[in-house]
Protein backbone atom coordinates (compact mmCIF):
# COMPACT_ATOMS: atom_id res chain seq x y z
CA UNK A 1 0.00 0.00 0.00
CA UNK A 2 1.00 3.39 -0.73
CA UNK A 3 2.30 5.67 1.90
CA UNK A 4 -0.77 8.26 2.35
CA UNK A 5 2.53 11.56 1.99
CA UNK A 6 3.37 9.12 -1.02
CA UNK A 7 -0.12 8.89 -2.51
CA UNK A 8 -1.04 12.76 -2.01
CA UNK A 9 2.58 14.00 -3.58
CA UNK A 10 1.40 11.17 -6.98
CA UNK A 11 -1.96 13.36 -7.04
CA UNK A 12 -0.29 16.52 -7.17
CA UNK A 13 2.03 14.96 -10.43
CA UNK A 14 -0.92 12.97 -12.29
CA UNK A 15 -3.45 16.31 -11.81
CA UNK A 16 -1.21 19.65 -11.12
CA UNK A 17 -4.60 21.61 -9.82
CA UNK A 18 -4.03 19.85 -7.01
CA UNK A 19 -1.74 21.45 -3.94
CA UNK A 20 1.38 19.35 -3.08
CA UNK A 21 1.02 18.31 0.85
CA UNK A 22 3.52 19.57 3.05
CA UNK A 23 3.78 18.72 6.53
CA UNK A 24 5.18 16.56 9.22
CA UNK A 25 5.76 13.06 8.85
CA UNK A 26 6.85 10.31 11.28
CA UNK A 27 6.23 12.14 14.41
CA UNK A 28 7.38 9.82 17.49
CA UNK A 29 7.89 9.74 21.42
CA UNK A 30 9.95 9.06 23.89
CA UNK A 31 9.71 9.45 27.79
CA UNK A 32 12.84 9.94 30.20
CA UNK A 33 12.94 11.79 33.63
CA UNK A 34 9.72 13.98 33.41
CA UNK A 35 9.65 14.52 30.00
CA UNK A 36 8.70 13.69 26.37
CA UNK A 37 11.13 14.16 23.54
CA UNK A 38 8.93 14.54 20.15
CA UNK A 39 10.64 14.22 16.95
CA UNK A 40 9.55 14.04 13.54
CA UNK A 41 10.67 14.41 9.88
CA UNK A 42 9.89 17.59 8.24
CA UNK A 43 7.82 17.40 4.50
CA UNK A 44 8.53 20.58 2.45
CA UNK A 45 7.39 22.91 4.79
CA UNK A 46 7.12 26.56 3.82
CA UNK A 47 10.08 29.03 3.91
CA UNK A 48 7.97 31.20 6.62
CA UNK A 49 6.40 29.06 9.13
CA UNK A 50 6.55 28.19 12.64
CA UNK A 51 5.21 24.55 14.52
CA UNK A 52 2.40 23.86 17.27
CA UNK A 53 2.43 20.67 19.36
CA UNK A 54 -0.83 19.70 20.80
CA UNK A 55 -1.80 17.29 23.53
CA UNK A 56 -4.94 15.65 24.89
CA UNK A 57 -5.73 12.52 26.70
CA UNK A 58 -7.32 10.66 23.37
CA UNK A 59 -6.00 10.52 20.12
CA UNK A 60 -5.83 13.63 18.48
CA UNK A 61 -8.02 14.42 15.00
CA UNK A 62 -9.75 17.12 13.40
CA UNK A 63 -12.68 16.45 15.54
CA UNK A 64 -10.99 17.28 19.01
CA UNK A 65 -8.31 19.43 17.91
CA UNK A 66 -9.86 22.81 19.45
CA UNK A 67 -10.29 20.48 22.87
CA UNK A 68 -6.33 19.86 22.78
CA UNK A 69 -4.05 22.00 24.83
CA UNK A 70 -1.22 23.54 23.01
CA UNK A 71 2.35 23.10 24.82
CA UNK A 72 4.42 24.33 22.10
CA UNK A 73 4.36 26.97 19.64
CA UNK A 74 6.51 29.69 17.81
CA UNK A 75 8.65 25.84 16.88
CA UNK A 76 11.14 26.97 14.14
CA UNK A 77 11.57 24.07 11.16
CA UNK A 78 14.75 22.19 11.63
CA UNK A 79 14.57 22.39 15.47
CA UNK A 80 16.29 19.34 15.86
CA UNK A 81 19.52 21.27 15.13
CA UNK A 82 21.95 22.47 17.99
CA UNK A 83 22.16 26.26 17.05
CA UNK A 84 25.07 26.60 19.98
CA UNK A 85 27.40 24.72 17.75
CA UNK A 86 26.97 27.41 15.01
CA UNK A 87 29.18 30.95 15.69
CA UNK A 88 27.38 32.51 13.06
CA UNK A 89 24.20 32.13 15.84
CA UNK A 90 25.67 34.78 18.48
CA UNK A 91 27.16 37.04 15.98
CA UNK A 92 26.22 37.51 11.95
CA UNK A 93 29.61 38.12 10.89
CA UNK A 94 31.30 34.77 12.29
CA UNK A 95 31.77 32.04 10.00
CA UNK A 96 28.76 29.61 9.77
CA UNK A 97 29.54 26.09 10.98
CA UNK A 98 27.83 22.83 9.66
CA UNK A 99 24.68 22.15 10.99
CA UNK A 100 24.50 19.60 13.40
CA UNK A 101 21.95 18.02 15.12
CA UNK A 102 21.17 17.83 19.60
CA UNK A 103 21.71 15.10 21.69
CA UNK A 104 18.72 14.15 24.15
CA UNK A 105 20.65 11.00 25.53
CA UNK A 106 23.81 11.15 27.98
CA UNK A 107 26.18 10.76 25.53
CA UNK A 108 24.16 9.47 22.71
CA UNK A 109 23.88 10.28 18.67
CA UNK A 110 23.04 13.31 17.45
CA UNK A 111 19.60 14.03 15.58
CA UNK A 112 19.48 14.60 12.08
CA UNK A 113 19.27 18.70 11.92
CA UNK A 114 17.12 18.76 9.57
CA UNK A 115 14.67 17.24 11.57
CA UNK A 116 12.15 18.69 14.21
CA UNK A 117 12.10 18.56 18.19
CA UNK A 118 10.34 19.68 20.88
CA UNK A 119 10.60 18.49 24.72
CA UNK A 120 7.47 19.04 26.86
CA UNK A 121 7.73 18.63 30.71
CA UNK A 122 5.10 16.52 32.14
CA UNK A 123 2.80 18.37 34.78
CA UNK A 124 -0.24 17.60 36.68
CA UNK A 125 -2.21 18.88 34.20
CA UNK A 126 -1.33 16.19 31.85
CA UNK A 127 -2.72 12.66 31.48
CA UNK A 128 -0.49 9.59 32.41
CA UNK A 129 -1.57 8.20 28.46
CA UNK A 130 -1.38 11.05 26.61
CA UNK A 131 -1.44 11.94 22.82
CA UNK A 132 0.32 14.15 20.40
CA UNK A 133 -0.13 16.58 17.19
CA UNK A 134 2.11 19.00 15.68
CA UNK A 135 1.04 21.53 12.98
CA UNK A 136 2.37 23.95 11.42
CA UNK A 137 1.46 27.99 10.57
CA UNK A 138 2.01 29.19 7.70
CA UNK A 139 2.49 33.04 7.41
CA UNK A 140 1.49 35.00 4.10
CA UNK A 141 2.75 38.37 3.28
CA UNK A 142 0.94 41.11 5.28
CA UNK A 143 -1.52 38.88 6.85
CA UNK A 144 -1.99 36.92 9.76
CA UNK A 145 -0.82 33.70 10.28
CA UNK A 146 -2.87 30.30 9.02
CA UNK A 147 -2.45 27.51 11.18
CA UNK A 148 -2.78 23.81 8.87
CA UNK A 149 -4.37 21.36 10.82
CA UNK A 150 -3.97 18.91 8.78
CA UNK A 151 -4.10 15.29 10.86
CA UNK A 152 -3.19 12.47 8.74
CA UNK A 153 -2.81 9.27 10.75
CA UNK A 154 0.47 8.02 10.82
CA UNK A 155 1.79 11.33 10.14
CA UNK A 156 1.98 13.96 12.71
CA UNK A 157 -0.31 13.01 14.90
CA UNK A 158 0.36 9.68 17.34
CA UNK A 159 -2.00 6.65 17.10
CA UNK A 160 -0.94 5.14 20.59
CA UNK A 161 -0.40 7.21 23.62
CA UNK A 162 3.11 8.17 25.64
CA UNK A 163 3.04 6.65 29.30
CA UNK A 164 4.10 9.43 31.10
CA UNK A 165 4.08 11.11 34.22
CA UNK A 166 5.66 14.20 36.75
CA UNK A 167 9.43 13.44 37.44
CA UNK A 168 12.30 15.81 38.41
CA UNK A 169 13.99 17.00 34.87
CA UNK A 170 17.40 16.37 34.59
CA UNK A 171 20.03 17.78 31.67
CA UNK A 172 21.41 15.85 29.00
CA UNK A 173 25.54 14.98 29.07
CA UNK A 174 26.35 16.90 25.71
CA UNK A 175 30.22 16.50 25.89
CA UNK A 176 32.91 13.58 25.61
CA UNK A 177 34.08 11.33 28.03
CA UNK A 178 31.48 10.92 31.47
CA UNK A 179 30.31 13.20 33.61
CA UNK A 180 32.03 14.47 36.77
CA UNK A 181 31.65 12.61 39.97
CA UNK A 182 29.95 13.94 42.59
CA UNK A 183 31.98 15.23 45.37
CA UNK A 184 29.33 15.16 48.89
CA UNK A 185 30.14 17.87 51.27
CA UNK A 186 31.74 20.87 48.92
CA UNK A 187 30.78 24.13 48.67
CA UNK A 188 29.12 25.22 45.43
CA UNK A 189 30.42 28.52 43.73
CA UNK A 190 27.42 29.97 40.95
CA UNK A 191 30.06 31.90 38.34
CA UNK A 192 28.03 33.96 35.97
CA UNK A 193 29.58 35.52 32.81
CA UNK A 194 29.54 38.90 30.97
CA UNK A 195 27.52 39.80 28.33
CA UNK A 196 30.03 38.74 25.45
CA UNK A 197 30.62 35.60 27.36
CA UNK A 198 28.94 32.11 26.75
CA UNK A 199 29.74 32.14 23.11
CA UNK A 200 31.85 29.64 22.56
CA UNK A 201 29.11 26.66 23.51
CA UNK A 202 31.73 23.71 22.66
CA UNK A 203 32.93 24.62 25.79
CA UNK A 204 29.75 23.48 28.04
CA UNK A 205 29.20 20.19 28.80
CA UNK A 206 25.19 19.90 30.03
CA UNK A 207 22.32 20.69 28.06
CA UNK A 208 18.87 20.89 29.82
CA UNK A 209 15.39 21.12 27.30
CA UNK A 210 13.63 24.10 30.15
CA UNK A 211 9.96 23.79 31.30
CA UNK A 212 7.66 26.35 30.82
CA UNK A 213 8.82 28.63 33.17
CA UNK A 214 12.52 29.11 32.39
CA UNK A 215 11.99 30.71 29.15
CA UNK A 216 9.21 32.23 26.25
CA UNK A 217 7.88 28.66 25.35
CA UNK A 218 8.93 25.29 27.28
CA UNK A 219 11.52 23.07 25.20
CA UNK A 220 14.06 25.66 25.14
CA UNK A 221 17.64 24.74 25.28
CA UNK A 222 19.88 25.75 28.20
CA UNK A 223 23.96 24.77 28.25
CA UNK A 224 25.94 24.97 31.45
CA UNK A 225 29.41 23.53 33.00
CA UNK A 226 30.04 21.91 35.75
CA UNK A 227 33.51 21.75 37.40
CA UNK A 228 34.67 19.88 40.46
CA UNK A 229 37.76 21.45 42.64
CA UNK A 230 39.21 20.38 45.57
CA UNK A 231 37.46 22.54 47.84
CA UNK A 232 34.23 23.30 46.15
CA UNK A 233 31.89 23.01 43.21
CA UNK A 234 31.78 25.60 40.49
CA UNK A 235 28.87 25.88 37.98
CA UNK A 236 29.06 27.94 34.89
CA UNK A 237 25.70 28.59 33.08
CA UNK A 238 25.38 30.25 29.88
CA UNK A 239 22.86 33.03 29.86
CA UNK A 240 22.38 33.06 26.53
CA UNK A 241 18.40 32.26 24.97
CA UNK A 242 17.09 31.34 21.50
CA UNK A 243 15.12 32.81 19.83
CA UNK A 244 14.95 32.33 16.38
CA UNK A 245 17.12 31.13 13.63
CA UNK A 246 20.42 32.73 13.84
CA UNK A 247 19.32 35.12 17.14
CA UNK A 248 20.56 34.20 20.22
CA UNK A 249 20.12 36.66 23.09
CA UNK A 250 21.09 37.40 26.34
CA UNK A 251 18.57 38.64 29.16
CA UNK A 252 21.10 40.10 31.78
CA UNK A 253 20.42 36.89 34.27
CA UNK A 254 17.00 38.03 35.20
CA UNK A 255 14.44 37.74 32.46
CA UNK A 256 12.75 39.01 29.40
CA UNK A 257 9.21 39.85 28.04
CA UNK A 258 6.80 36.68 27.36
CA UNK A 259 5.98 37.75 24.09
CA UNK A 260 10.01 38.04 23.06
CA UNK A 261 9.15 36.26 19.82
CA UNK A 262 6.48 38.87 18.45
CA UNK A 263 8.25 42.36 18.00
CA UNK A 264 5.08 44.62 17.50
CA UNK A 265 2.97 43.00 20.62
CA UNK A 266 6.28 43.43 22.71
CA UNK A 267 6.11 47.19 22.33
CA UNK A 268 2.34 47.14 23.40
CA UNK A 269 1.88 44.76 25.59
CA UNK A 270 3.86 41.57 27.50
CA UNK A 271 5.00 40.75 31.18
CA UNK A 272 8.95 40.71 31.80
CA UNK A 273 8.99 37.40 33.46
CA UNK A 274 12.15 36.31 35.57
CA UNK A 275 12.75 33.62 33.43
CA UNK A 276 16.82 33.86 33.78
CA UNK A 277 16.54 33.87 37.65
CA UNK A 278 14.17 30.55 37.78
CA UNK A 279 16.43 29.17 35.42
CA UNK A 280 19.42 29.36 38.06
CA UNK A 281 17.41 28.42 40.75
CA UNK A 282 16.73 25.33 39.45
CA UNK A 283 20.14 24.83 38.59
CA UNK A 284 21.69 25.28 42.10
CA UNK A 285 18.79 22.55 43.31
CA UNK A 286 19.64 20.14 40.49
CA UNK A 287 23.10 20.69 41.21
CA UNK A 288 22.95 20.07 45.29
CA UNK A 289 21.08 16.40 44.14
CA UNK A 290 23.64 15.75 41.93
CA UNK A 291 26.62 16.25 43.24
CA UNK A 292 25.65 16.44 46.95
CA UNK A 293 27.24 19.45 47.76
CA UNK A 294 26.39 21.58 51.13
CA UNK A 295 23.14 23.60 50.35
CA UNK A 296 24.50 26.23 53.45
CA UNK A 297 27.45 26.71 51.22
CA UNK A 298 26.26 28.13 47.68
CA UNK A 299 27.76 31.15 46.62
CA UNK A 300 27.53 33.50 43.19
CA UNK A 301 29.79 35.75 41.77
CA UNK A 302 30.26 37.32 38.25
CA UNK A 303 31.70 40.38 36.19
CA UNK A 304 29.90 43.04 34.40
CA UNK A 305 26.93 41.13 33.11
CA UNK A 306 27.43 38.34 35.29
CA UNK A 307 28.35 41.10 38.20
CA UNK A 308 24.64 42.28 37.31
CA UNK A 309 23.30 39.00 37.62
CA UNK A 310 25.02 38.45 41.11
CA UNK A 311 23.84 41.81 42.90
CA UNK A 312 20.54 40.44 41.54
CA UNK A 313 20.57 37.01 43.06
CA UNK A 314 22.39 38.22 46.08
CA UNK A 315 19.32 40.91 46.81
CA UNK A 316 16.59 38.60 45.79
CA UNK A 317 17.34 35.45 46.89
CA UNK A 318 19.48 35.51 49.80
CA UNK A 319 18.12 32.93 51.71
CA UNK A 320 19.95 30.66 48.81
CA UNK A 321 23.58 32.04 49.00
CA UNK A 322 26.03 32.52 51.75
CA UNK A 323 28.23 35.08 49.83
CA UNK A 324 28.89 36.80 46.84
CA UNK A 325 31.35 38.76 44.61
CA UNK A 326 30.59 41.65 41.78
CA UNK A 327 33.41 42.97 39.47
CA UNK A 328 32.30 45.79 37.58
CA UNK A 329 28.28 45.77 38.16
CA UNK A 330 24.88 47.62 37.41
CA UNK A 331 23.84 47.84 41.09
CA UNK A 332 20.38 49.92 40.14
CA UNK A 333 18.94 50.50 36.95
CA UNK A 334 17.89 53.42 36.79
CA UNK A 335 17.37 56.53 34.78
CA UNK A 336 19.53 59.47 33.01
CA UNK A 337 20.75 61.81 36.40
CA UNK A 338 22.49 65.35 35.21
CA UNK A 339 25.91 64.60 33.95
CA UNK A 340 25.75 61.53 32.33
CA UNK A 341 24.36 61.12 28.35
CA UNK A 342 22.61 57.68 29.80
CA UNK A 343 21.37 55.91 32.66
CA UNK A 344 21.29 52.26 32.87
CA UNK A 345 17.74 51.77 31.87
CA UNK A 346 18.65 50.78 28.25
CA UNK A 347 20.04 47.57 28.86
CA UNK A 348 16.52 46.67 29.76
CA UNK A 349 15.17 47.98 26.65
CA UNK A 350 16.35 44.33 24.56
CA UNK A 351 15.07 42.46 27.08
CA UNK A 352 11.54 44.05 27.84
CA UNK A 353 10.80 45.88 24.45
CA UNK A 354 10.05 49.49 23.97
CA UNK A 355 8.59 49.87 27.30
CA UNK A 356 11.90 49.03 29.25
CA UNK A 357 11.31 49.98 32.98
CA UNK A 358 7.70 50.76 32.94
CA UNK A 359 7.01 47.22 31.43
CA UNK A 360 5.39 45.14 34.17
CA UNK A 361 7.18 42.28 35.78
CA UNK A 362 5.98 38.59 37.29
CA UNK A 363 7.21 40.34 40.57
CA UNK A 364 4.08 42.54 40.63
CA UNK A 365 6.08 45.78 40.13
CA UNK A 366 7.40 47.74 36.82
CA UNK A 367 11.24 46.44 35.91
CA UNK A 368 12.93 49.40 36.88
CA UNK A 369 11.43 49.08 40.81
CA UNK A 370 12.51 45.32 40.77
CA UNK A 371 16.13 46.00 39.38
CA UNK A 372 16.59 49.14 41.99
CA UNK A 373 19.38 47.47 43.87
CA UNK A 374 19.30 50.93 45.99
CA UNK A 375 15.83 50.82 47.55
CA UNK A 376 16.35 46.30 47.94
CA UNK A 377 19.12 46.97 49.91
CA UNK A 378 17.58 49.43 51.80
CA UNK A 379 14.45 47.66 52.69
CA UNK A 380 16.11 44.29 52.76
CA UNK A 381 15.92 42.30 56.07
CA UNK A 382 18.75 39.84 55.57
CA UNK A 383 21.22 39.64 52.85
CA UNK A 384 24.58 37.22 52.35
CA UNK A 385 28.32 39.23 52.43
CA UNK A 386 29.02 41.24 49.20
CA UNK A 387 31.96 42.29 47.85
CA UNK A 388 32.21 44.21 44.48
CA UNK A 389 34.77 46.28 42.68
CA UNK A 390 33.67 49.27 40.57
CA UNK A 391 35.52 51.96 38.31
CA UNK A 392 34.42 55.32 38.16
CA UNK A 393 35.50 56.33 34.34
CA UNK A 394 33.14 53.41 33.27
CA UNK A 395 31.80 53.66 30.03
CA UNK A 396 29.79 51.11 30.14
CA UNK A 397 28.15 51.20 33.57
CA UNK A 398 27.81 54.89 34.96
CA UNK A 399 29.20 55.38 38.41
CA UNK A 400 26.55 57.82 39.82
CA UNK A 401 24.52 54.79 41.06
CA UNK A 402 27.67 52.91 43.19
CA UNK A 403 27.53 55.80 45.85
CA UNK A 404 23.34 55.36 46.83
CA UNK A 405 24.18 51.76 46.98
CA UNK A 406 27.19 52.37 49.03
CA UNK A 407 25.01 54.58 51.37
CA UNK A 408 22.09 52.01 51.39
CA UNK A 409 23.84 48.84 52.62
CA UNK A 410 25.82 51.03 54.97
CA UNK A 411 22.71 52.15 56.78
CA UNK A 412 20.98 49.02 56.65
CA UNK A 413 24.02 47.48 58.02
CA UNK A 414 24.65 44.57 55.75
CA UNK A 415 27.77 43.34 55.66
CA UNK A 416 29.48 44.03 52.56
CA UNK A 417 32.86 45.83 51.67
CA UNK A 418 33.45 47.72 48.30
CA UNK A 419 36.37 49.25 46.36
CA UNK A 420 36.92 51.67 43.88
CA UNK A 421 39.26 53.40 41.69
CA UNK A 422 39.23 55.14 37.99
CA UNK A 423 39.59 52.46 36.19
CA UNK A 424 37.17 51.36 32.97
CA UNK A 425 34.56 48.77 32.42
CA UNK A 426 37.66 46.35 31.38
CA UNK A 427 40.05 47.56 33.94
CA UNK A 428 38.84 48.57 37.20
CA UNK A 429 40.74 47.15 40.25
CA UNK A 430 43.00 45.72 38.40
CA UNK A 431 46.26 48.08 40.18
CA UNK A 432 43.77 47.29 43.00
CA UNK A 433 46.13 46.03 46.40
CA UNK A 434 46.50 42.67 46.94
CA UNK A 435 44.55 42.65 49.87
CA UNK A 436 41.61 43.68 47.73
CA UNK A 437 42.26 41.59 44.47
CA UNK A 438 42.19 38.80 47.04
CA UNK A 439 38.35 39.29 47.11
CA UNK A 440 38.40 37.07 43.93
CA UNK A 441 40.01 34.03 45.27
CA UNK A 442 37.03 32.16 46.63
CA UNK A 443 38.82 30.18 49.09
CA UNK A 444 40.10 33.71 51.00
CA UNK A 445 36.84 35.69 50.54
CA UNK A 446 33.86 33.31 50.38
CA UNK A 447 33.64 30.22 51.23
CA UNK A 448 34.47 30.84 54.99
CA UNK A 449 30.59 31.89 55.29
CA UNK A 450 27.76 30.02 55.78
CA UNK A 451 24.16 30.28 56.20
CA UNK A 452 24.45 27.91 59.37
CA UNK A 453 27.22 30.51 60.93
CA UNK A 454 26.47 34.11 61.80
CA UNK A 455 29.23 36.54 60.83
CA UNK A 456 29.56 40.32 61.60
CA UNK A 457 28.30 43.54 59.67
CA UNK A 458 30.60 46.26 59.90
CA UNK A 459 29.38 50.15 59.31
CA UNK A 460 30.54 53.23 59.58
CA UNK A 461 34.17 52.47 59.56
CA UNK A 462 36.36 55.39 60.06
CA UNK A 463 39.00 54.08 57.63
CA UNK A 464 36.57 54.03 54.57
CA UNK A 465 36.68 56.61 52.05
CA UNK A 466 34.43 59.25 50.24
CA UNK A 467 32.33 57.82 47.03
CA UNK A 468 31.10 61.25 46.61
CA UNK A 469 27.83 61.81 45.44
CA UNK A 470 28.09 60.01 41.97
CA UNK A 471 29.39 62.66 39.80
CA UNK A 472 33.00 61.51 38.17
CA UNK A 473 34.37 64.69 40.01
CA UNK A 474 33.20 64.00 42.85
CA UNK A 475 34.49 61.96 45.99
CA UNK A 476 38.04 60.15 46.22
CA UNK A 477 39.02 58.66 42.95
CA UNK A 478 40.26 55.76 44.51
CA UNK A 479 38.76 54.47 47.90
CA UNK A 480 36.99 51.67 49.94
CA UNK A 481 34.55 50.79 52.23
CA UNK A 482 35.11 48.12 55.25
CA UNK A 483 38.34 47.19 53.24
CA UNK A 484 40.60 44.91 55.18
CA UNK A 485 37.97 44.83 58.37
CA UNK A 486 38.23 40.80 59.37
CA UNK A 487 36.80 38.60 62.03
CA UNK A 488 36.68 35.11 63.88
CA UNK A 489 35.75 32.62 66.71
CA UNK A 490 32.07 33.88 66.24
CA UNK A 491 30.21 31.96 69.48
CA UNK A 492 26.26 32.11 69.03
CA UNK A 493 24.73 31.45 72.15
CA UNK A 494 21.05 32.24 73.39
CA UNK A 495 22.26 34.61 75.87
CA UNK A 496 25.62 35.37 74.48
CA UNK A 497 27.32 36.70 71.22
CA UNK A 498 30.79 37.35 70.71
CA UNK A 499 33.51 38.07 68.06
CA UNK A 500 36.75 38.75 67.28
CA UNK A 501 37.11 41.67 64.59
CA UNK A 502 40.39 43.81 63.36
CA UNK A 503 41.45 46.12 60.35
CA UNK A 504 44.19 45.24 58.26
CA UNK A 505 46.07 46.62 55.13
CA UNK A 506 49.01 47.94 54.26
CA UNK A 507 49.29 51.76 54.93
CA UNK A 508 46.26 51.67 57.63
CA UNK A 509 45.92 54.62 60.05
CA UNK A 510 44.99 53.61 63.61
CA UNK A 511 42.85 53.74 65.96
CA UNK A 512 39.97 52.38 63.40
CA UNK A 513 36.22 53.03 65.43
CA UNK A 514 33.70 50.86 63.45
CA UNK A 515 30.14 49.68 64.23
CA UNK A 516 29.40 46.25 64.54
CA UNK A 517 26.24 44.04 64.02
CA UNK A 518 25.73 40.33 64.48
CA UNK A 519 24.34 38.98 60.96
CA UNK A 520 22.13 35.77 60.31
CA UNK A 521 22.60 34.91 64.04
CA UNK A 522 20.95 31.46 64.98
CA UNK A 523 21.09 30.93 68.55
CA UNK A 524 21.14 34.99 69.56
CA UNK A 525 17.94 36.28 68.87
CA UNK A 526 16.99 38.65 71.80
CA UNK A 527 14.00 40.70 71.17
CA UNK A 528 13.08 43.88 69.85
CA UNK A 529 14.03 46.24 72.38
CA UNK A 530 15.96 44.11 74.66
CA UNK A 531 18.60 45.52 76.83
CA UNK A 532 22.18 43.92 76.06
CA UNK A 533 25.30 44.34 78.15
CA UNK A 534 28.37 44.81 76.07
CA UNK A 535 32.26 44.12 77.01
CA UNK A 536 35.42 45.20 74.61
CA UNK A 537 38.29 42.84 75.73
CA UNK A 538 36.63 42.03 78.78
CA UNK A 539 36.25 45.86 79.76
CA UNK A 540 32.27 46.72 79.64
CA UNK A 541 31.01 49.66 78.01
CA UNK A 542 27.57 51.18 77.32
CA UNK A 543 24.57 48.85 77.25
CA UNK A 544 22.87 48.19 73.70
CA UNK A 545 19.21 48.04 72.85
CA UNK A 546 17.79 45.84 69.93
CA UNK A 547 15.64 47.35 67.15
CA UNK A 548 12.48 46.46 65.88
CA UNK A 549 14.55 44.53 63.61
CA UNK A 550 15.77 42.71 66.56
CA UNK A 551 18.96 43.92 65.25
CA UNK A 552 21.38 44.92 67.52
CA UNK A 553 24.81 47.02 66.76
CA UNK A 554 27.97 47.70 68.86
CA UNK A 555 28.85 51.67 67.86
CA UNK A 556 32.19 52.94 68.11
CA UNK A 557 34.17 49.67 68.73
CA UNK A 558 37.87 50.83 68.85
CA UNK A 559 40.78 49.07 66.84
CA UNK A 560 43.89 50.90 68.31
CA UNK A 561 46.10 48.11 66.33
CA UNK A 562 46.43 45.01 64.13
CA UNK A 563 45.56 42.96 66.90
CA UNK A 564 42.28 41.01 67.53
CA UNK A 565 39.81 42.90 69.51
CA UNK A 566 37.12 40.44 71.60
CA UNK A 567 33.50 41.90 71.42
CA UNK A 568 30.85 40.30 73.65
CA UNK A 569 27.30 41.00 73.65
CA UNK A 570 25.09 39.25 76.55
CA UNK A 571 21.74 39.31 77.76
CA UNK A 572 20.86 41.07 80.86
CA UNK A 573 19.62 38.86 83.85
Amino acid sequence: MMHPRSLALACCLLFPGVAAWAGIEDLRAEYRDGQVFLQWREVALPDKCTLNVYIHNRPIDAGNLADARRVGFHIEPHSARDWTKDPASFEPDDPAAPPVGFRIQDGGPRLDPQDGLFVHTVTARDAADSFYAVTFSEYPPKAEPVERTDLPPGANTLAQPVRQQVAPIRPVWDAPGQPPRPAAGLPLLLVLHSRRGGRTMNYYDYMLFGDAQQGWREGLPHFFKVVVEADHVRVLPSDRVWLGRGRAFHSFWYGYNSLIYLPRAMQEKGQVVNYGERRLLWLLDWAQREFKTDPDRVYVTGSSMGGCGTISMALHHPQRFAAAHAHVPVVAYTLPVAGYTQGTDWRLTGMAGPLAGKAPTSDGMTLLERMDGVAWAEKARDLPFISLVNGRMDGSIPWYNNPPFYAAMNRARHAFAAYWDNGGHGDAGANAPEDVKAWQNTSRSLLRYSLKSSFPAFSNCSADLNPGNGQKTDGDVVGWINRGMDWKDVEDAPDRYAVSVAARFDGLTYPVTVDMTPRRALRFTPAAGAVLAVSVNGNAVADVTTDAQRLVTVPKVVLPSADWVRIEITSRP
